[in-house]
């Protein structure tokens, strides 16, 4: 594992405690680094380098979207319309948990995961689909404070299942697949005519 994404990971680790010792009231934003977190360190024990590499970045994007937001570091005009979504969401109806780690989670996937995938320059979809495993591990570790006993996994399950045709698993896939193929449109456009 190569140390740089060690330090992303860690950063999450960081924010993730700092949110925590805010307050003992979990919230969207607060599940999401949890989630986030946990892959991350899964996906630094991976055998593959490049998806050391791609943790990294997308730790990373993680990172700055959460500063960005919690401090400020930049004007709304300069995020991406759906992480705007995203936040507004949350700061709407902090409760409303589901709906809101719903939208970040499309927000962060389908913006910066592709945007990742670039920087990175994946080469094997192999290797990217069998992260797929650590993400749906995360959602079944993570239990949510209000609904004691209910995985995070079940909570969404249910929301996507009432809200989108496929479930939970379904719906990530597709989004993943879908910021792949971002990517892989990006690096046709890049190389030009």
């Amino acid at each position: 594992m190569e140390d740089a994404a060690h330090k992303a990971c860690q950063r999450l680790s960081e924010m993730l405690a700092a949110r925590a010792a805010a307050g003992p009231e979990a919230d969207a934003l607060t599940y999401f680094l949890k989630i986030h977190t946990c892959i991350c360190k899964r996906v630094e024990k991976s055998r593959y380098p490049q998806m050391w590499a791609l943790n990294e970045v997308f730790a990373m994007k993680c990172v700055e979207v959460y500063e960005n937001f919690d401090k400020h570091k930049s004007r709304p005009s300069e995020l991406h319309t759906l992480w705007i979504t995203a936040f507004a969401h949350y700061l709407r109806d902090k409760s409303a948990v589901m709906q809101t780690l719903a939208v970040m989670a499309a927000a962060h996937i389908l913006i910066d995961l592709e945007a990742a995938l670039f920087e990175v320059n994946v080469q094997d979809k192999n290797q990217f689909d069998e992260v797929f495993q650590d993400v749906v591990c995360c959602l079944d570790e993570t239990t949510v404070t209000f609904a004691v006993g209910t995985s995070l996994t079940e909570m969404l399950l249910r929301f996507f299942s009432e809200n989108f045709k496929h479930g939970r698993d379904a719906v990530i896939w597709e989004m993943r697949d879908f910021a792949w193929g971002r990517y892989q449109d990006r690096k046709l456009v890049s190389r030009g005519s």
